[in-house]
């Protein structure tokens, strides 16, 4: 991890170390303390690499930040170098093995509304007022400091509702029109409630969407696990060839599956010579009928200026409550998502990969002290209050909404590249480890790519 602090080995203790198939394992200081591991970030170590999963810490130590967590030393799993007797460390080899017990993916059923109704155990009759109480009550009970994993239940119908409301059925009855869109939500149930409910909502909705419903297409989880707060192998969204992927790292039990169209992304990837952009900025699909409007990527400040609403991202809450900045923040590690967040259930994430030499050459904006841009260090690097879609070179989404984004781009941003998150992900997580294996077979690295698919 790279914002490790430098150490020796760290002392062990009997019950420090484990064997999980053959390999040993200690348990070393990361580095962090469980303040900074799961922060999104911190003056003293930049990005935490927990914040991702940190809801079962914030549960468990009975917090609503990671701020609020003690800094005392968090340890993790470190596979010993060595492998024990007798045991040659192959993570193809061992993949071939686990496939034969792997749990495969679990298809989740997408509710018509008569199966919502059996579900529920209500009368047709019945139906509206009990999803009316339902959602009232949801409301004024959310978590308004985030998501709570344990409690889904309520946005588990909404994401039904809202699918059988997007469908082409015309026999569908009129209330269920609320669950169209969230606009359509708040007309319909959200008279009375303050913006912090409302901002627990839609952080629920953008929990639910990224771990439940997995519309990403690629999937990993332990299926022994009980923890309702880690990624399971289960997705409404189970179209697809999934592949069992090599693991790259075996301190848990997690399996991981990309499907097989993302890895013939990587392969068309690796043919054309792809590298990672300058910049990236992270969003959301909300927000491109603006982006293609305006020809530009807007910072907050400045989309309120041209009296645009602000739909997605940290500093907009969908829910009256606002605090602008005035630049596009960027990240120069690659594309990455999690900085936005999905209001609806048919949003998704979506990424600009920026130029950085065309967004200077066409940006008119400089800093007070004569700046393109500024390095806040663990806040991220600022561009000005806005990048033009000619700086553009790559966009990307979630594999699932491909066709939508190739349409969207072919007229918003016609010069720039469609690249789906997960073949970017995949690449970079598994390549240094696909490289190895394809010099061990005496073939090209495509080529080692291409033999996942052929298992």
């Amino acid at each position: 991890m790279g914002n490790k602090m430098e150490r020796e080995r760290p002392p062990v203790h009997e019950d420090e170390e484990k064997i999980v198939d053959g390999r040993k394992y200690r348990k070393t200081l990361s580095g962090y303390t469980l303040r900074q591991y799961f922060s999104h970030s911190t003056p003293e170590k930049g990005p935490g690499p927990g914040w991702d999963i940190r809801w079962s810490i914030l549960e468990k130590y009975d917090v609503r930040e990671p701020s609020e967590l003690p800094d005392e030393p968090y340890y993790e799993w470190e596979e010993v170098e060595e492998p024990l007797e007798g045991v040659k460390k192959d993570s193809f080899s061992e993949r071939k093995k686990r496939k034969e017990t792997a749990p495969g993916i679990t298809p989740l059923e997408r509710l018509t509304l008569v199966g919502l109704r059996e579900r529920l155990g209500v009368s047709e009759t019945e139906m509206q007022s009990v999803v009316e109480r339902k959602m009232r009550e949801w409301i004024a009970g959310v978590n308004v400091s985030g998501a709570n994993a344990r409690k889904m239940e309520s946005v588990d119908v909404m994401f039904h509702l809202a699918n059988i409301a997007s469908s082409s059925e015309s026999q569908n009855p009129e209330w269920i029109m609320a669950f169209k869109s969230l606009e359509d939500f708040w007309n319909a149930y959200g008279h009375g409630f303050p913006p912090d409910q409302k901002r627990g909502v839609r952080r629920s909705i953008d929990w639910f969407v990224e771990h439940i419903a997995q519309p990403q297409r690629m999937l990993e989880g332990d299926p022994n696990s009980k923890d309702p707060y880690r990624f399971r192998l289960e997705t409404y969204f189970p179209e697809g060839t999934w592949i069992l992927m090599p693991e790259k790292e075996r301190e848990n039990e997690d399996f991981h599956y990309v499907d097989a169209d993302v890895i013939k992304e990587v392969v068309a990837l690796l043919e054309s010579d792809y590298v990672h952009p300058d910049y990236t900025h992270a969003s959301g699909s909300a927000t491109l009928p603006a982006i293609a409007a305006h020809g530009a990527i807007l910072s907050s400040t400045e989309a309120m200026n041209r009296e645009q609403d602000i739909l997605t991202g940290e500093q907009g809450t969908g829910s009256g409550i606002f605090s602008g900045r005035g630049s596009v923040y960027v990240d120069r590690r690659g594309p990455r998502y999690g900085y936005h967040t999905l209001r609806w259930f048919n949003e998704f994430a979506v990424t600009f990969g920026i130029n950085k030499e065309r967004h200077e050459a066409l940006q008119q904006f400089r800093y007070s002290d004569g700046s393109l841009m500024k390095d806040l260090g663990s806040e991220g690097t600022v561009v000005g209050p806005s990048v033009s879609l000619e700086a553009v070179d790559v966009v990307y989404y979630w594999k699932k909404y491909e066709k939508e984004m190739r349409t969207w781009a072919e007229v918003s941003v016609p010069h720039a590249r469609p690249v789906s998150l997960e073949a970017d992900k995949v690449l970079y997580t598994y390549r240094m480890m696909i490289k190895e294996e394809a010099k061990k077979n005496g073939r090209s690295e495509k080529d080692e790519w291409k033999a996942l698919l052929e298992e």
